[in-house]
């Protein structure tokens, strides 16, 4: 039996699949956060601890930050310490069996199907094939919530928990995670990217849920479907107006607004050929499933079939600024598996109309190097981008700094990257910069970080600064000062003292120079 209801170790083997494609990549991967590692601890050692009267967990840190999820959108994001996101996904593990057994059939995404935890390629899979009635439906309608995330209602939602009777460490954890989380000045609702927080949203839906089910009951709709909050559903024209006008009215009882831009009614056959071209303009192509060596337990990605993929190369470099961030990335995570670099010269000038796939972009530019395909050394390019005064989001430079091969740094893109140590507040630009140049430590390198160390209170950035100067050759005891600065990184300091202070090595993905062998 899990001590106070909390699996940490099914929790933390679910916090290792979300690393792939994440937002924030840590340069060693989360060590503290392997379930190998977890499954050796107690609540108490991720600060879930009994105050009050009641348990919660007093640890929740995040970073904020900004993500491009297109040309010219902008997403609000999180990083969440370790203990915290494992406490987090362990609580909302423990609540699904009671609240996820009433789902509907046609409720899909992060779940609990039969009784086991569904995965979202086999949802995925699931949601395509219920789509099949909409072409012989007379009429058919689409609509989703405009920022449902964010605008989930935290004290609803935790009332409605309350109500089911969820109580304990399960519930305190959800609490203090979200309320911290949304006492930052810019952040509200739930965490994205998360496991537990999808796993919540559909808790947050089932009034919704509720509606379109009576609506199908009462024979007033002949189907429906929700992918989190992306609703379609079926029937007459009359009956689809009507539940539109009700989800409308409805939603604004607890905070959530109907995205009417993106809300139709349309008749059967064009909903689902409108369906099918979406599908199609995100992936025009044939795609096969190869494994990549990115360090991702587990993990395999779609790539393009070969003999497609040069016109998906066309139609992407033709606009880029109108690319999706999937299609972009599956595009060049396609060219980088098959290694074709012929028009490598073309995807460095598209750079700043990708800022929402910069991540792959610059793994695609190392693919090159290393591969002596490129025209140019990394670092020329990497420093003409940050000599443009192109806004790009400090996240896409982060990702830009990614090229980079940390044997070979010029002077000029040490410059950029000890400006960033020095003064950034950006946890990727600092944890890129401490990487880098910690891979070939000197003394002002050590110094650098030791004096950001010094001014430094973000918990998140303390922690890879902390790590990096180990990296570095640093004091074991600066270090481990560094670290007991806040309870957020005890889980980290605790991993290091449990592995004799051996440092994992840093991951192919964040740094291929550096791959082999460990840190330290």
């Amino acid at each position: 039996m899990p001590a106070l209801g909390l699996d940490l170790e099914l929790g933390a083997k679910m916090v290792d699949g979300e690393k792939y494609g994440d937002w924030y990549r840590d340069p060693w991967g989360w060590p503290e956060a392997s379930p190998q590692f977890v499954s050796t601890l107690q609540p108490r050692d991720l600060g879930v601890l009994k105050t009050a009267g009641r348990f919660g967990t007093t640890w929740p840190a995040f970073h904020a930050f900004s993500f491009p999820k297109s040309y010219v959108g902008v997403r609000p994001a999180v990083v969440l310490d370790a203990a915290s996101r494992i406490a987090y996904t362990s609580a909302a593990v423990a609540i699904a069996p009671r609240l996820h057994n009433n789902l509907p059939d046609w409720v899909y995404g992060w779940r609990l199907r039969d009784g086991v935890f569904s995965a979202s390629a086999a949802e995925w899979s699931l949601y395509q094939a219920s789509q099949a009635p909409i072409a012989t439906s007379p009429f058919a309608a689409q609509t989703d919530i405009t920022s449902f995330f964010a605008t989930v209602d935290v004290q609803l939602l935790i009332r409605s928990l309350t109500d089911s009777g969820i109580a304990g460490a399960p519930l305190g954890v959800i609490e203090d995670v979200l309320n911290s989380h949304c006492r930052l000045s810019t952040r509200s609702g739930l965490t994205q990217r998360s496991i537990a927080s999808s796993m919540l949203a559909n808790i947050a839906l089932r009034d919704i849920d509720d509606l379109l089910l009576a609506a199908i009951d009462e024979g007033r709709l002949t189907g429906a479907r929700r992918w989190m909050d992306d609703i379609s559903f079926e029937g007459s024209e009359a009956a689809l107006y009507r539940t539109l006008v009700q989800l409308q009215e409805f939603g604004r009882q607890f905070g959530l607004e109907i995205n009417t831009s993106k809300t139709k009614v349309t008749t059967g056959s064009e909903s689902a050929a409108a369906l099918q071209l979406e599908a199609q303009r995100l992936i025009l192509v044939t795609r096969d499933e190869a494994a990549f060596s990115d360090d991702y337990p587990d993990a395999f990605s779609t790539v393009i079939d070969a003999s497609e993929l040069e016109d998906a190369e066309d139609r992407l470099l033709a606009a880029p600024r109108d690319s999706s961030r999937t299609l972009a990335g599956l595009v060049l995570k396609s060219l980088r598996h098959f290694e074709r670099f012929d028009r490598i010269d073309e995807w460095l000038g598209a750079a700043r109309y990708l800022p929402h796939a910069a991540d792959h972009l610059s793994r695609f530019i190392s693919r090159a190097h290393y591969c002596a395909r490129l025209p140019l050394d990394p670092s020329s390019w990497f420093v003409r981008e940050q000599e443009r005064n192109w806004p790009y989001l400090e996240w896409t430079s982060a990702q830009h700094a990614l090229a980079l091969p940390s044997d070979v740094l010029s002077p000029d893109a040490r410059q950029v990257l000890m400006g960033w140590l020095a003064s950034s507040q950006s946890l990727q630009q600092v944890a890129v910069a401490v990487q880098r140049l910690g891979s070939a430590p000197t003394s002002s390198v050590r110094t650098a970080i030791a004096n950001r160390i010094d001014t430094t209170s973000d918990p998140l950035v303390l922690r890879v600064l902390a790590l990096g100067l180990w990296q570095a050759g640093g004091s074991r005891d600066r270090v481990d000062a560094a670290l007991r600065r806040h309870p957020s990184n005890t889980l980290i300091l605790n991993y290091l003292n449990a592995n004799r202070w051996h440092l994992p090595r840093v991951q192919e993905d964040f740094d291929p120079s550096q791959a082999s062998g460990d840190a330290a």
